[in-house]
């Protein structure tokens, strides 16, 4: 039986669907975390972009 490990953090996948995607499910919240983090857009954002102003 073949080990699939989590691409991520490299610890041993249990479940079959993890072993599908080939990331655990905690690794695979903070990967979302992260991503959505990174283009969040914050209202300061905006009012420096002068986009309130159209």
């Amino acid at each position: 039986m073949e080990v699939i490990v989590c691409k991520r953090c490299g610890r041993k996948l249990k479940s079959k669907k993890s072993k599908e995607k080939q990331i655990g499910p905690t690794c695979e919240k903070k990967l979302l975390l992260d991503f959505y983090k990174k283009r969040q857009i914050t209202i300061d954002d905006i009012l420096r972009k002068g986009e309130c102003d159209k």
